[in-house]
């Protein structure tokens, strides 16, 4: 009797806990409800936004990766955030206006290529689509490792491909704009986090200068 009446207690407080507590997310990754993406302008509230401004938004449900724009009723499938061996995986994600420019990785075992994109998320089209770098040795894994784009579809990236044949590492800073493509800065010292963009000025560091250039 005794024992019965321990566990009915230990039952009780549990629920209390329970109640108290509310919902969270769970190890495996889950978005918990406190996740609620407030004043979310398309798309699920509840889901994860990995970008988004006034007008557009790049979400996560389900695994995928989803874009959209105010008044629209549809999404557009981007990418995954999973393995990038099963599905092509989303990275470095930015958007401007109703745009969104990011990394798509496929890979297999021992070779992995990225492109960078650029879509429409009022139509779903492509805008853009570019590799990450122009170089990859024999065995190679290529990233975007940071990305800006303004609302015309001009996009500037920086990407890195390791690989196990020459040349082993390349790191790239590339424009895509009005006037075509254009390598702009290359090699180690190109800091990856500081790429910045204000109005139609790009910004990064190479060692210890700084370095600027037009995105039109």
């Amino acid at each position: 009797m005794l024992l019965a009446m321990v566990r009915r207690v230990s039952f009780i407080a549990c629920v209390g806990l329970l109640v108290a507590c509310g919902p969270s997310a769970s190890s495996s990754g889950s978005v918990a409800v406190t996740d609620r993406a407030a004043g979310a302008v398309c798309g699920p509230h509840f889901a994860r936004t990995l970008a988004g401004d006034a007008v557009a938004r790049v979400y996560v449900s389900a695994g995928k990766a989803y874009g959209c724009a105010a008044g629209s009723a549809r999404s557009y499938k981007l990418g995954t955030t999973g393995n990038c061996i099963a599905a092509r995986r989303i990275e470095s994600v930015r958007v401007a206006g109703r745009l969104a420019a990011y990394g798509l990785e496929t890979c297999g075992v021992d070779t992995g290529q990225t492109t960078v994109n650029v879509r429409r998320l009022t139509t779903g089209k492509s805008l853009a689509q570019r590799a990450a770098t122009t170089r990859v040795g024999v065995e190679g894994f290529q990233s975007v490792v940071s990305l800006v784009v303004k609302a015309n579809g001009a996009v500037a990236w920086i990407g890195d491909a390791n690989s196990l044949g020459k040349p082993k590492f390349v790191r790239q800073l590339q424009r895509l704009d009005a006037r075509g493509f254009r390598l702009l800065d290359s090699g180690r010292p190109v800091a990856p986090a500081s790429l910045t963009l204000h109005r139609s000025t790009l910004s990064w560091r190479h060692g210890t200068a700084v370095r600027t250039a037009t995105l039109r």
